[in-house]
């Protein structure tokens, strides 16, 4: 994307403003784009000067925008990038006036997980890693932390050794999305399984005294900290060994672990506050796919969810027309 000259002033104060709030750089990255899809916009229909821009310029792009194949989701950042921009444009005076008033974002629904993993699935994957291996040991001990924790990829591969309390079972997670700090709980087998790696795996790895800080590491020497890739790489690698057909994503760690919690009856507020979620309506979405998940259980164990032809017969129940 060809970005035009004449824009990039405010585009760099736009930039600087949203490292201000602390903003994760994969969100910086995605807001800026946003905003770039209209500068190019602009140039491309011949403004050159910002403070020009109309109301009518605005109602022209949006309704631009909705005629290209963006997904609602894509258009809806976009535009609330442009409003902060716009916003922040006024605020310092270079608009007389905020003309994204005109601005209205798509609304979207809420998105449902597609895959998670069923208890049975999570337990043939975690049953996975050779525990007579140094690697398995450390692999084992990632899994059940993700299924554990529903942690981020990002979180969890960045996680320190000063960020793990075993005596308490906690982890803090310091390099979460939003810059949003949390404590995240430990489950007694994932305390397990990472007090195994840490005395019997990591613990090898580490008599070279460099004394790394990193949580998990490298395999192979030099035994450096490993990346949210070689995480990812690892997980997908035993998904496709277990023969799951769901989506080979750390992420589907992040839903099950969700779905299963709410789906056992744990308050969604606890949850919200597991995961990280700035708003409740994020954690919402698990609470349905825990009861679709319950009814399908329902469905196919309960004795009397489904009634055959012969016993709805003797027993005068008709289906409904």
């Amino acid at each position: 994307m060809n970005l035009p000259e004449c824009f990039m002033q405010q585009r760099d104060a736009f930039l600087q403003e949203l490292r201000l709030r602390s903003l994760s750089t994969q969100t910086i990255l995605t807001w800026l784009h946003g905003l770039d899809t209209f500068l190019v916009w602009l140039a491309q229909s011949g403004l050159s000067d910002i403070r020009r821009v109309t109301r009518g310029q605005i109602r022209d792009y949006q309704h631009w925008l909705g005629c290209q194949v963006y997904a609602a989701s894509t258009v809806h950042i976009k535009i609330f990038a442009l409003r902060r921009f716009l916003k922040m444009l006024t605020e310092v005076g270079i608009l007389t006036e905020n003309p994204s008033e005109v601005l209205t974002p798509p609304k979207l629904g809420i998105r449902l997980p597609r895959t998670i993993f069923t208890r049975k699935q999570a337990r043939r994957i975690l049953a996975l890693p050779c525990l007579q291996k140094k690697k398995g040991l450390r692999d084992k001990a990632i899994l059940e932390m993700f299924y554990s924790t529903g942690m981020r990829c990002a979180e969890l591969a960045q996680a320190a050794m000063d960020d793990v309390d075993l005596d308490l079972g906690l982890v803090r997670v310091r390099c979460a999305k939003g810059a949003r700090e949390r404590f995240v709980p430990v489950g007694a087998r994932a305390c397990a399984a990472l007090r195994r790696y840490l005395s019997e795996a990591r613990n090898f790895w580490c008599q070279n005294g460099m004394g790394r800080q990193a949580l998990w590491l490298g395999a192979i020497r030099p035994h450096r900290p490993i990346t949210k890739q070689t995480v990812a790489v690892m997980v997908k690698g035993y998904i496709c060994s277990a023969r799951i057909e769901v989506a080979s994503r750390t992420h589907v760690w992040r839903h099950t672990c969700a779905t299963h919690l709410v789906a056992a009856g744990a308050s969604i507020v606890h949850v919200q506050r597991l995961l990280g979620h700035r708003s409740l309506v994020t954690t919402q979405q698990y609470t349905h796919v825990a009861s679709v998940e319950l009814k399908a259980m329902h469905t196919q164990h309960h004795p009397r969810a489904v009634v055959s032809n012969t016993a709805a017969s003797a027993a005068g129940i008709t289906e409904p027309r």
